[in-house]
């Protein structure tokens, strides 16, 4: 029989690390991830990652597999980022994370479309240590804003406040 771990507001420790942390994926970022990329793997031909992630609405018409490749590439994107950009591994233990979409176009967009990002990005913050978990008791408050930047690409500027 497996056992799972059941995580208790009693077992989890006070934040350390007090700062706020802000940085932005944008286009010069995932250019220079975009060399990075095909200097680490010459035989692919295609980078399938964005800032923003996919829609939910394009997320769930994918295969099981397809959604597990996504997570992952992804993944090893939004992991280059911090690494990259030397984010602290400020091991939050209770936080508010403040996401705000840059979009390209005046498009409309729906947040719950949006949604994607923040699993596949808080899946990788928790691994690097960004994040002592990412579930509610750790994830006090989410907060999802969204402007338009002309630009080439979308981008997205993530944002952890102690609580």
């Amino acid at each position: 029989m497996i056992q799972i771990a059941k995580l208790s507001t009693k077992d989890i420790p006070e934040n350390t690390y007090l700062e706020p942390i802000e940085f932005t994926i944008d286009e010069a970022l995932f250019e220079e991830y975009r060399k990075y990329y095909f200097k680490t793997y010459p035989r692919r031909k295609v980078l399938d990652v964005l800032p923003t992630a996919i829609s939910l609405n394009k997320w769930i018409t994918l295969t099981r597999m397809a959604q597990n490749n996504s997570k992952e590439k992804h993944g090893e994107f939004y992991l280059w980022c911090l690494n990259h950009l030397n984010i602290p591994k400020a091991n939050y233990t209770s936080c508010r994370m403040i996401v705000t979409f840059h979009w390209k176009d005046q498009r409309a967009r729906d947040y719950d479309n949006a949604s994607i990002f923040v699993k596949y990005f808080n899946d990788i913050a928790t691994k690097y240590g960004l994040l002592y978990d990412d579930n509610y008791f750790i994830l006090k408050e989410l907060h999802f804003h969204a402007d338009y930047v002309k630009s080439k690409m979308s981008s997205v500027t993530v944002r952890f406040e102690a609580v």
